[in-house]
């Protein structure tokens, strides 16, 4: 807990061996959002969360606090005791449910404003200088490893991306998602070589102004990472105009195991997880 660890831990433990200490926090803030599954006396449930999100229609379950101004105030008593004093901080556990009994327009704004919490709260780490560790529960079959909730692990994967983006547009990158696509590719898992497919869109979306104007031509990267997040292939680097694309992979070289393929057009990044099975 952040408030409590801001005001009691005043010191850190002594260990015989210098600079070999971390402190771990958590953040499911606000609660009504990200756990609360039934109105209590003292609060009722939140299903949408954050600016440009809210429901106009549904109004009570508006988050009334806990928004983007607690998560830079919070990430901020974090970094002056520990981060600025040289003690690496790790967000440990982090997440917010999805409410799967919602309907219609609900659940769409709700889905929406989840991903945003995802990849705000991602982002700050980030920016705040700590190591987020998201709590998975919903994002990956842990039995086959296959990813169940794409949107969410997009959301993550924006906010901590090779740039960190300022807060103010954060929001536009859920936007531009449904603009230029990277698809999964095809087979996976496979062995030894995989298509993928991606789109550029044609035009930059009415209301987005902030976004790359896409009209013209784009420069493009696709690479592909290991698991432990090491570049091992440049499948395209390039200037290229809109249009649906297609890259194979000949991975035979490479040893079995779960990669990274990632799209990167004018700073906004789109992941894909591949399996490798020789």
């Amino acid at each position: 807990d952040i408030e409590k660890t801001n005001s009691l831990m005043t010191t850190m433990p002594v260990d015989s061996i210098d600079g070999r200490l971390m402190v771990e926090i958590h953040y499911y803030t606000p609660w009504q959002f990200c756990g609360l599954e039934k109105d209590e006396t003292w609060g009722k449930m939140f299903y949408f969360w954050g600016q440009g999100f809210h429901s106009t229609t549904n109004t009570i379950r508006n988050a009334t606090w806990g928004e983007e101004s607690t998560v830079e105030s919070y990430f901020q008593l974090m970094k002056n005791k520990f981060v600025n004093n040289g003690i690496p901080l790790i967000l440990g556990e982090y997440g917010a449910i999805k409410r799967t009994a919602l309907t219609g327009s609900d659940f769409t704004l709700h889905i929406a404003s989840r991903q945003y919490w995802f990849q705000y709260v991602t982002n700050a780490a980030r920016r705040y200088g700590m190591i987020p560790f998201c709590w998975d529960n919903g994002i990956f079959n842990r039995t086959t490893g296959a990813v169940v909730d794409q949107g969410t692990l997009d959301a993550i994967m924006l906010g901590a991306g090779t740039s960190v983006e300022e807060p103010s547009e954060l929001s536009n990158h859920l936007n531009m998602q449904s603009e230029f696509t990277l698809h999964q590719n095809y087979p996976n898992p496979f062995n030894p070589s995989t298509v993928i497919n991606y789109y550029l869109p044609a035009h930059k979306p009415a209301g987005q102004a902030s976004q790359p104007v896409l009209s013209g031509v784009s420069r493009i990267t696709l690479k592909i990472h290991d698991l432990l997040g090491r570049e091992v292939a440049t499948l395209v680097d390039e200037i290229k105009p809109p249009g649906n694309y297609k890259v194979e992979w000949n991975a035979s070289e490479y040893s079995s195991g779960i990669y990274f393929c990632r799209l990167t057009i004018n700073g906004f990044i789109q992941t894909r997880k591949m399996i490798l099975f020789r």
